[in-house]
Order: C-alpha cells, then structure tokens, then sequence
C-alpha cells in the first residue's frame, strides 16, 4: 500500500511487516533515517541485521534468519538496502520471502535505482501491494515534514518561516539539512520554539559560505559574493571536488529546464520533479535566462577539464580553472 511520507511519519505504530521505500541517491540520508525510525516505531525488534546487496547478493541469508527466529523468539529488524536494480533471481527471492514474516520479524526493503520502467514491472507491483510503501521524491513537502517530525520528536516546535528558511538554505542536500536541524537540537534545550531570529542567528553566517551559498550567488549572477565565497569554500582539491559535483548537478538541472522550456512556455512546469524550491526557483530562472543552451555544453565541458586536471590528467591549476569557469557561468558569457 502506497504511503505519504507526511501520514507515515504522523502514524504512531507501523502497519503490516514489511516496508519498502524507493528513493534516489540523492536522497539517501532521509531513507536512512526513515529507516531508524521505522525501528523505534517498532516495539521490541531490539536485533537489527542490516544488508547492503549488489547484483551478486544472495537473500538466503536472510531467510535462514526469518526461519531460525522460530526456534528463539527473537524480535528481528532487517534492513536491506539495494545498491543496484534487484536481479530476476533477487526479485524471485524477494517475493518468497514475504509470505514467512511475521509478528516477529520486519523487513524494511530500500531500492535506490529504480526508473518508472522498473516501477511498473511485474514483481515490484507484487512487493508494493504486500508492503507499505513510500515513494521519496526529495521535494519540498517531504522535507518539510521530515525537518518538522524530527524537531517535534525532540521536543520542539518552530515557526513556519524558519522552517521555511532552514529548508531553503539546505534544499537538495538532505544530509546537511538533517546536520542543521540536530544542531538546532543541541544549541537549545528542549521545551523549546524556534523563531526566525533563532536561524538568522545560528544558522544564516554558517550557511554564508558554503557550497550551496556558492551555487546561489553564480545562479544568480551576483559576482562579488561569488569570489567572496569561493575563496572561503574551495581552498583545496578535496574542496574542489564537492564544488565540481554540485555545479554539475545545477548544469545537468539547467539543461532540462531548457529542453523542457521549449515544449512548454511555463517556467513552473519545467523545473517540475528536479527539486528546486523556495528561492530557488528564481536563482534557477535568473540563470536560465542569463545562459544559453550551447553556453551549458561548453560549461560542462570546461567542467570536464577541471576534473581531468584534478585527475593528472591535464596540467594546469583546477582551483584556477574551476574558479574562472564559476565566475563565466555567474556572468553568462
């Protein structure tokens, strides 16, 4: 059965004994999360096995563990995270599986790589209509809900705005909005209403250099932020590395907005489904009306140059060239 994240998280108990949850890699540290609270919400399963399978990953280990509780009593969680799409073989043991849980033993299933192709195939239409099933899309509202159970759990409430705002320093990484929220936890002892100043005090000079501060100011064409905060957040290949990774990410976004742009006039449809949100959303039309298509090939190009450098492949400076190629994509040349 298909779940809302949103009524998941409110429900208090979890029905049935298995959860499936299907999530891009993107959003991994909600998954993760989702999944240990899925074990607090289940009383007594005080055993945790967790898998992590690959294409060679045989589940009768798994099933060795469901038939074995029948001799012990044992509560068992068992967590199993799909790196790869599940194999026919995978799939078949999947399904055999689920008939031999019961009250004692909950399987939490992950899928990372699954396309629509995969969605709609035979056996995942089998496995969703025995489980509870949450479909992660990484947008908005599903943060929203996360970062507001997450503070309610710990005691807290907060205003609409400074959620609003949270969300909006950290949208598309998860991991660091999940950081943010537990320092919030930590800065301040529950009972505890977090308000805006509350953010702009503790969080917003953190979030002033970081990667996606970095991503705002040269989707946004503002220049002189653009070389303040560079000079702060990329001061080492390591550092150059998470720059590269992101811009890619906000070229690959910026090309799909493009195509999409030329099938239908409307900005709002295009970015639908690519996890842009808030204030985003005008950075990303700024950009895209700043930049031209061909302009994004050969940006990603130079990007590609940047890593061939980093590689030792190529000589020359990457802090040099990434630096350049940041400031050309912030002025649209």
């Amino acid at each position: 059965m298909k779940q809302n994240l949103a009524d998941w998280l409110q429900e208090e108990s979890i029905k049935g004994n298995c959860l499936l949850i299907c999530g891009s890699d993107d959003c991994l540290a909600l998954t993760q999360n989702l999944i240990s609270i899925c074990q607090q919400k289940l009383v007594g399963f005080n055993y945790r096995h967790s898998f992590t399978a690959d294409r060679y990953f045989n589940l009768n280990e798994i099933n060795d563990i469901i038939v074995s509780n029948s001799l012990f009593g044992d509560k068992n969680f068992i967590e199993l995270s799909f790196k790869t799409k599940p194999n026919i073989e995978q799939a078949r043991q999947l399904l055999a599986i689920l008939p031999i849980l019961d009250e004692n033993n909950f399987l939490c299933i992950s899928l990372e790589k699954l396309d629509k192709k995969d969605l709609a195939q035979e056996w995942f239409a089998t496995l969703q209509s025995q489980a509870s099933y949450i479909n992660i899309n990484g947008d908005y509202a599903e943060g929203f809900a996360w970062a507001q159970y997450i503070f309610t759990k710990n005691g807290f409430s907060i205003d609409p705005e400074a959620l609003e705002t949270i969300l909006n320093l950290n949208q598309n990484n998860f991991a660091q909005l999940y950081q943010e929220i537990n320092k919030l936890c930590l800065l301040f002892g529950s009972p505890y209403h977090i308000t805006l100043h509350d953010i702009k005090n503790n969080l917003l000079d953190n979030a002033q250099y970081n990667v996606f501060a970095l991503s705002t100011a040269y989707l946004s064409g503002n220049l002189p932020m653009v070389k303040k905060i560079f000079a702060n957040v990329c001061q080492s290949i390591d550092e150059a590395i998470l720059v590269i990774w992101n811009l890619g990410e906000d070229l690959r976004k910026l090309i799909q907005i493009k195509g999409r742009v030329r099938q239908n006039s409307n900005f709002r449809s295009a970015i639908d489904g690519l996890r842009i949100w808030g204030e985003g959303i005008n950075h990303f039309q700024a950009a895209h009306q700043r930049i031209s298509y061909t302009q994004l090939l050969v940006y990603f190009d130079r990007l590609a140059q940047v890593d061939l450098t980093i590689k030792g492949v190529k000589s020359g400076d990457p802090l040099v060239l990434l630096e350049n190629l940041i400031i050309n994509i912030c002025l649209g040349r």
